[in-house]
């Protein structure tokens, strides 16, 4: 599984680092990512789960950093 997340504050990731840590214990081999480093498109082709992890800030903005791919 993939797990994708985007912050501006570090929630996010860390929140995604927590969740990956309970998969591996129960078995799993996730791989925690920024969001800027994946498209939409290339997650078609991997074939596997992803898990999105992104907290808003102010008035429900995205994070800056998810702001490409959710164009």
């Amino acid at each position: 599984m993939l797990i994708l997340f985007a912050t501006m504050t570090g929630n996010a990731e860390d929140a995604a680092e927590m969740i990956a840590k309970r998969l591996k214990k129960s078995g799993h081999e996730p791989t925690v990512a920024n969001i800027e480093k994946h498209s939409p498109t290339g997650l078609l082709d991997r074939g596997q789960p992803v898990l999105f992890v992104v907290s808003t800030w102010g008035e429900g903005e995205p994070p800056d950093e998810a702001i490409e791919f959710w164009e």
